[in-house]
């Protein structure tokens, strides 16, 4: 379903966000170049989270290559220039995660807002384009 498909890089975004892991990463930069432009933006939105903060170099460059393959094509540039927004906020001293004190405790608030702004990722054209 092409629903699920364009939902699956946010869940994987929301289970790991501001903690690049590498298979994560891998599955993400395959995602970016499916025929399905609201699916590619879904998963280089989830790269931009997934790093947040991080100045994670490999998404970096994920990144940046991007940003040059989409350059003719206006929303997925945007959507490239907000996930590099978020992988560089704070020059790497910011985290997005809602853990904290070694992953035992949650903050509910920081959830909520992270569920937000996905829930807008869900429909970029009606949303955030």
């Amino acid at each position: 379903d092409l629903a699920v498909r364009r939902a699956v890089p946010l869940a994987m975004a929301m289970s790991h966000v501001s903690d690049p892991d590498f298979a994560i990463i891998d599955i993400l930069s395959k995602l970016t170049h499916d025929a399905d432009t609201a699916t590619a933006m879904s998963a280089t939105f989830s790269l931009g989270l997934i790093g947040a903060g991080t100045n994670n170099s490999r998404i970096a460059q994920l990144l940046r290559s991007l940003a040059s393959f989409y350059a003719k094509d206006p929303n997925p540039l945007f959507i490239v220039r907000l996930a590099q927004g978020l992988l560089h906020a704070g020059k790497g001293l910011v985290t997005m995660a809602p853990y904290h004190s070694d992953r035992t405790l949650m903050s509910i608030p920081a959830v909520a807002g992270i569920l937000a702004v996905l829930y807008c990722c869900l429909d970029f054209n009606a949303t955030l384009l």
